[in-house]
């Protein structure tokens, strides 16, 4: 509840496009903080960054889950889709609550206004979002490639420092209200500097979205995933359980195979294995084989694998990615799953948690 004395928000007049309010908060922070204070919308203009990030820098993602539609249940399709805004959300409700709260508790005893704190929190997300979103363009392996592990410091530490000069703006912003007194406000007339801020985010979020859109088109095939009868793609890696070898899938043509793509780091694929244990025990004898596929990559060695194992054995085979087959058979997020006829085709594809009757029952149709 905001302390009493604090007058209710007075009507505001009409707020400029969103354009304009973007670049004033980049050119002229102090006057658009005050306008977001008379009036909010803060909280409101993070929303639509949130929707242009997704749009602008994961469309790849949305591509996949979007072309995924007539292969894949729509559930599949609605759980990756979602994942993509989430993923996107979470940076903004990092800093767009942290900087709420924390204008609320030094706005000062009968200035604090808690539903007017988060609208300027929101406020400090967009310079924020606009240096991170600068690097992110940059970034783009359909343009540039990946940069230096020391180009994302600079960026993310600047994209950090222009959000703290935004949230001590906002606190001072905050502790100049006049208890019992509204605010006035009056026409924002956008000025050169707010413009010239507006189109420079445009250009940023227009050129991410450009060589992205781009790069889809030319990768329609490569992003598209594997269609339920197309033929598994070949493989043969090493085993990392403990025993020697390798395993080949063309080895175990004429059974019902799962391929589970997982890694140690991955809490959901270490909360499946209990599942995938008792799924083995009951399909194995039928002709079923699991073959977990370690996805790791170069955050685990080869040993800190093996020592997973140790502590938590499988009771079917565990191979470890060499850097292609999660490619091949175009895994995106962990855990993934796929099912494999007798025949070699697949009939099958799991993203994320799968109940075990869900498996059961892919199995089942798979041995018939």
């Amino acid at each position: 509840m905001a302390d009493a004395g604090v007058a209710a928000r007075p009507i505001a007049a009409i707020a400029p496009p969103l354009p304009a309010r973007l670049g004033a908060l980049l050119a002229s922070p102090a006057r658009a903080l005050r306008r977001i204070d008379a009036s909010g919308g803060g909280v409101r203009d993070a929303a639509w960054l949130v929707l242009f990030g997704a749009l602008c820098f994961r469309l790849e993602d949305l591509a996949r889950a979007v072309l995924g539609i007539t292969h894949l249940s729509a559930g599949l399709v609605l759980r990756q889709t979602l994942a993509v805004f989430s993923q996107e959300l979470r940076e903004a409700v990092m800093v767009v609550v942290g900087a709420g709260v924390g204008i609320t508790i030094l706005a000062g005893r009968g200035r604090r206004d808690p539903s007017l704190d988060i609208e300027l929190g929101a406020a400090c997300y967009v310079p924020f979002f606009a240096a991170r979103g600068v690097l992110r363009t940059v970034d783009l392996d359909a343009l540039f490639g990946p940069v230096s592990p020391f180009l994302h410091q600079v960026f993310d530490g600047a994209a950090l420092a222009w959000a703290t000069v935004l949230f001590v703006l906002a606190v001072r912003t905050a502790r100049a209200r006049t208890p019992g007194v509204a605010v006035a406000t009056g026409a924002v007339v956008a000025r050169l500097g707010d413009r010239v801020a507006a189109s420079a985010l445009a250009a940023v979020l227009g050129g991410a979205l450009f060589v992205n859109a781009g790069w889809v088109a030319r990768n329609m095939n490569a992003i598209r995933p594997l269609r339920s009868g197309s033929e598994a793609p070949a493989f043969s890696l090493p085993r990392i359980d403990g025993r020697t070898g390798s395993v080949a899938l063309g080895d175990l043509r004429g059974k019902v195979v799962l391929l589970d793509f997982w890694a140690s780091w991955c809490a959901p694929c270490v909360q499946m294995l209990p599942t995938l244990h008792h799924v083995y025990a009951d399909w194995q004898p039928r002709g079923v084989e699991i073959v977990g596929i370690n996805s790791d990559g170069p955050s685990s060695t080869v040993q800190d694998v093996r020592d997973f194992l140790t502590e938590r054995p499988a009771p079917y085979p565990m191979v470890r990615d060499d850097g292609t087959v999660g490619g091949l058979y175009k895994v995106v997020a962990l855990p993934h799953m796929v099912v494999i006829g007798r025949d070699g085709g697949i009939r099958k594809v799991f993203w994320g948690m799968t109940s075990k009757t869900e498996l059961d029952e892919a199995l089942g149709q798979a041995l018939n």
